[in-house]
């Protein structure tokens, strides 16, 4: 994205050096009575970066990335704009020095001054009517390819899918809390079982060794129900510890869930974006139309010069 728009400044350095060449090249070569011509050739270098600077800013438009997109869009803008009026300069001033060997002494009258901006006036309004049909047509067309469209879907499209994001995750980690409580509630019971079947063990094994010998079988059973009782207290330990373990895993997916749901809170200012991109081509409409009503009064002013 920055390299298209570093991009920009080096073809604007050549349209503004070659429409500042055939100013003093014009000027130079005033005396040969072709300033008109050559006036006509400046605005038309203008209108020529004029489009260039729109297609510079809407070649690599990317609707799929609108925020993106813009600042590209703006530097053709300026481009455009800032080429038109460099062009309209060096038109007026051609003309405002026709040069001493032109057919006629009278062209640089106030009456041929006046004609001149007028054609002047009409060519920047035919100019300012096609960029404002363009952009129109780009940004509130009624196809589903305009700009305004495509960031209502994609905004349409965003919100369903966070949308439907959130319901799916919000789903899916009740299922997993669900099945590690349900986790540690059979372990817990199968802790217990184990415990009750090994104590009966014992004691069968006790009634066991007691029948067959009543010497040093005491002593042994002795030994045997003190390492019982170790197992047993140590097992519990590593069940208390597992219980600990499972309860850290709920409240880390609590803590993901709560995460989610403020990740979709975040995304909601959205819209408001979306709306501050469609005021902001609504002021670039308003400055078109403030240099037209530019124009005219400065129209009316020669007119009363």
């Amino acid at each position: 994205m920055f390299d298209r728009i570093n991009l920009i400044y080096p073809i604007l350095a050549i349209f503004l050096i070659g429409i500042f060449l055939h100013l003093v090249i014009s000027l130079i070569n005033r005396r040969k009575g072709n300033a008109s011509y050559n006036a006509e050739m400046s605005l038309s270098f203008g209108i020529l970066g004029t489009f260039t600077g729109i297609v510079l800013g809407l070649v690599n438009f990317d609707v799929d990335d609108i925020q993106g997109s813009i600042p590209q869009l703006l530097e053709g803008l300026k481009f455009a704009f800032t080429t038109s009026i460099a062009g309209m300069i060096s038109s007026i001033l051609i003309k405002l020095f026709p040069g001493k060997d032109t057919e006629s002494r009278s062209e640089a009258t106030p009456e041929t001054i006046q004609a001149e901006l007028g054609k002047i006036n009409q060519t920047l309004e035919r100019n300012n009517n096609e960029l404002r049909d363009e952009f129109k047509k780009l940004i509130s067309g009624d196809n589903d390819t305009s700009l305004v469209n495509q960031i209502k879907l994609l905004k349409n499209d965003l919100v369903e899918q966070l949308t439907k994001n959130r319901d799916l995750n919000k789903s899916g980690f009740d299922e997993l809390n669900n099945q590690f409580t349900q986790l540690g509630e059979k372990i817990a019971k199968l802790s217990s079982d184990a415990m009750v079947e090994a104590l009966k063990q014992a004691i069968v094994e006790f009634n066991k060794q007691l029948a067959d010998q009543l010497g040093d079988n005491f002593r042994q059973l002795n030994e045997g129900v003190k390492n019982l009782l170790e197992w047993q207290v140590q097992y519990k330990d590593t069940l208390e510890e597992m219980q600990d373990s499972i309860g850290v895993i709920i409240e880390k997916l609590n803590d993901a869930t709560r995460a989610i749901e403020e990740i979709s809170t975040s995304l909601e200012p959205i819209p408001e974006t979306v709306e501050s991109i469609e005021t902001l081509f609504d002021d670039a409409e308003k400055s078109i139309g403030l240099m037209t009503t530019t124009l005219e009064s400065y129209k009316d002013m020669s007119e009363k010069a």
